[in-house]
């Protein structure tokens, strides 16, 4: 028994430890901080200089940015390591409770340390560690609410059901989806016998936290004959675009579009029909994609083999596995896109599945002692790890020399623009940036001159022939300072020529 329990705190221990690592290893090779994080530190900034109303003046929906200055202001550290820091610490926490909710809903037989290095090995998990989003905060909360659901279920109290609403609430504040998982969750019961003649409980107990702060928050307003919300309050964009009414106009807007470009189609309904279901195909290629082709092709054999017999437990974490997906189908509705990184819970609440087949499979190979084919499962889950971890794509580390090195360059006064949110961001606003786009560089420039600019750091990359085109044949610009790649991208300092008097 011993001898169990330590191994378990082995493992439990291991994860959250090799995941931090992880992180800290590709925070520390990391080129730049991601564009969305940019944003987040603004709010943080906000959030220092004139509290949350400041926040909520840059962004409607401010928690992450808060936390990160808050973590500034306790720790002292620069609010990009702050934002790391707190990253950090998520992505151990999402490793723990994975490997938590695997316990609970695998087999008996099922192997705690085969998931911890399955769910350290993941692409998609490995991809966005070095990112500065609030989606490790939503994974990891969403992952600690669906515990504490799979608690409740198995021994329903207000217990259980007070962390399960205390987790989704935060989980809320990172990010809005989360209302969904939080409206839906209480329909699992229609799937579990003996419990579907109780669900208006479940739903009331699950949501009683809420139900109380609903009816004190409207008994205060009865009774304060109202109360004004600040005027930079907004309603959060993904409230909006989650409606059916948007969803549906966005597709027969576009829908419309497409019948005007194709006469061939005999109406309007072909090309709902056909973004329609494009947009599910999308979700689901993305999805299917994410999870990793050999967890998949494993997982889709060990089905059809009925190799398990998955639990209850497992049968919930297939109910929020599928709201996670009808949550990315607004996503993709509205705006004919999805990123991989909003399919990341979903991935790995599918991943609480098809790691147990992976696991069965590995059982089986080691207690047949076909060690070749053991060998070789293991040297492929270590590809994808050693894929997802080293990078091996175009550096763009001289956007960050060249924006550290106006931010401290005493000699560089006047109005400068920038081209890259990021040389502002690391010059710490000593440019300001400039967002060119599908315009004329050449107007561009022409029209910054006019508002006084002097300078112009541009990043200027390889096959951008314009923005090349543009400055080389501006006689008015000097060449100052080039801050190349390996790649032939660089970046440049141009000033103007001073005027001959």
């Amino acid at each position: 028994m011993n001898r169990w329990v330590n191994s378990r705190a082995a493992v439990y221990g291991g994860v959250a430890v090799a995941s931090g690592l992880l992180s800290l290893y590709k925070i520390a090779t990391r080129d730049l901080i991601n564009g969305d994080g940019i944003g987040y530190i603004d709010i943080a900034r906000a959030f220092l200089k004139e509290g949350v109303n400041g926040a909520l003046a840059v962004y409607h929906w401010p928690f992450y940015g808060i936390l990160i200055g808050l973590v500034h202001r306790f720790t002292g550290l620069s609010l990009e390591n702050s934002a790391s820091l707190l990253n950090t610490l998520f992505l151990m926490l999402v490793c723990v409770v994975f490997v938590r909710i695997y316990e609970e809903v695998s087999s008996k037989h099922a192997r705690i340390w085969v998931a911890a290095l399955l769910i350290l090995a993941l692409p998609l998990l490995n991809d966005y560690r070095a990112f500065v989003i609030r989606g490790h905060g939503f994974w990891a909360f969403m992952l600690l609410a669906i515990f504490f659901f799979i608690q409740y279920s198995r021994s329903p109290g207000h217990k259980s059901a007070l962390a399960w609403q205390l987790s989704i609430a935060v989980a809320i504040l990172f990010r809005v989806e989360g209302i969904a998982f939080l409206v839906l969750a209480p329909c699992s019961f229609l799937f579990i016998a003996g419990e579907r003649s109780r669900i208006l409980l479940h739903a009331l107990r699950l949501n009683s936290l809420f139900i109380i702060l609903g009816a004190a928050g409207v008994t205060i307003f009865l009774l304060s004959g109202g109360f004004t919300l600040p005027s930079s309050l907004e309603i959060p964009n993904q409230l909006i675009y989650a409606s059916p009414a948007t969803l549906f106009g966005a597709v027969d807007t576009e829908a419309g579009m497409m019948f005007a470009r194709n006469r061939l189609m005999s109406s309007v309904d072909d090309a709902r029909l056909i973004l329609g279901s494009g947009v599910l195909v999308l979700v689901s290629v993305e999805v299917l994609s994410n999870i990793g082709l050999p967890f998949l092709v494993v997982a889709a054999y060990g089905a059809h083999r009925k190799w398990l017999r998955l639990s209850r437990d497992s049968l919930i974490v297939v109910f929020f596995a599928a709201t996670g997906f009808c949550t990315l189908v607004p996503v993709a509705g509205n705006f004919f896109f999805l990123s991989s990184r909003q399919t990341v819970l979903t991935v790995l609440l599918i991943s609480l599945i098809t790691f147990q087949y992976v696991d069965y499979l590995l059982r089986e190979l080691s207690s047949r002692q076909q060690n070749k084919r053991h060998a070789a499962a293991w040297v492929m889950i270590l590809a994808l790890f050693l894929h997802s971890v080293i990078s091996a794509g175009t550096s763009k580390q001289n956007i960050r020399v060249a924006g550290e090195w106006l931010g401290a360059e005493p000699a560089a006064d006047g109005k400068i623009a920038c081209n890259e949110a990021r040389l502002e961001f690391y010059s710490d606003q000593r440019c300001k940036w400039v967002a060119i786009g599908e315009t004329d560089p050449v107007d561009v420039i022409d029209e910054l001159k006019k508002e006084g600019y002097t300078s112009f750091l541009l990043w200027i990359h390889r096959e951008d022939e314009r923005l090349r085109a543009a400055v080389d044949g501006d006689a008015a610009l000097v060449l100052e300072r080039e801050f190349p790649n390996r790649n032939g991208n660089s970046v440049k300092l141009y000033s103007m020529k001073p005027r001959r008097q």
